[in-house]
């Protein structure tokens, strides 16, 4: 049942050439984002600034 998959996986294995496939532009903006709310939050719960509200809000919200 698996001797398909099984060959293929062992081909794969034996395969020297890596192709790179670039991400497209929605995941490119999806890692952006992703990248620019980990600054955000670091940035937010390191700061001196606004420890009422972040006791209030310990995590920050990004509103479309």
């Amino acid at each position: 049942g698996n001797d398909a998959a099984d060959l293929a996986a062992k081909q794969g294995l034996t395969i020297t050439d890596i192709h790179y496939i670039a991400p497209s532009v929605s995941e490119i903006y999806s890692i952006i984002r992703s990248f620019c709310n980990k600054q955000w939050q670091s940035n937010w719960t390191n700061s001196t600034n606004g420890r009422f509200l972040h006791h209030i809000q310990p995590t920050v919200i990004r509103q479309s």
